[in-house]
């Protein structure tokens, strides 16, 4: 059998100035990270709000519609009696809009003006006529 020797550790005197200046700086650096931890969940918590205000601000619109009433005025030349289901409804729908506003003479304008009614609207009226060829 071997011995090995045994060494006793030496004496702390928790009680010392030295060592109470330790304990309390580690104090200090703990409380410290312990305040920088909490200060970054709380920047953290504030984007994440900020994120998710933001996306239901901006996406608010997305929830909402608008519906436009136009007096469309179906035209022969446009859609024809034999052939109402190939009719130029886009063309109706854009006649419609442009009857709303005489004035808007630029080119820029009235393609702003075609923006006032959804890409459906065609297609709408398309299934209004097929449904009710008087119309």
């Amino acid at each position: 059998m071997s011995t090995m020797a045994t060494t006793k550790a030496p004496k702390v005197d928790w009680k010392s100035d030295e060592i109470r200046r330790r304990i309390a700086a580690r104090r200090r650096r703990q409380r410290r990270l312990e305040w920088i931890g909490l200060a970054s969940l709380g920047v953290a918590f504030a984007m994440l709000f900020i994120l998710v205000a933001s996306l239901v601000w901006n996406g608010a619109p997305a929830f909402t519609q608008t519906h436009v009433r136009l007096e469309v005025t179906i035209d022969p030349k446009l859609v024809k009696p034999e052939k109402i289901g190939k009719g130029n409804y886009r063309a109706v729908v854009k006649n419609a809009v442009a009857a709303l506003f005489p004035d808007v003479t630029d080119r820029k304008a009235q393609r702003d003006l075609g923006k006032i009614v959804s890409a459906g609207a065609p297609y709408v009226i398309r299934d209004m006529v097929l449904a009710d060829p008087s119309l």
